[in-house]
């Protein structure tokens, strides 16, 4: 297991789920339930992939990002969310 996903997600359903895939399909995940223990996570651990939630409760998925998208050797990011807008998705995607 050379690849580290982090994934980003409040609602305690969907982060087991996603979870659970990620450990059939033998991929190592480390599960953050809010933006800032992300963060903390983002800024002293390797990931070659952040999977996020962009309605969290401390902060918005999108926020998140655009902190983070300053500094060097970002993982990409795959948002996942049920309450986006056709202009968000555009303005994540630009």
């Amino acid at each position: 297991m050379s690849c580290r996903i982090c994934l980003i997600e409040d609602d305690e359903i969907i982060g087991e789920a996603l979870l659970e895939r990620f450990e059939v399909e033998d991929m190592a995940c480390d599960w953050y339930r809010d933006g800032a223990s992300a963060m903390r996570a983002l800024g002293t651990r390797t990931y070659c992939v952040v999977i996020s939630d962009i309605n969290l409760p401390d902060i918005s998925g999108e926020e998140l990002f655009s902190r983070l998208r300053s500094k060097d050797n970002v993982p990409p990011f795959l948002f996942i969310t049920g309450y986006g807008s056709i202009d968000q998705a555009v303005r994540l995607l630009k």
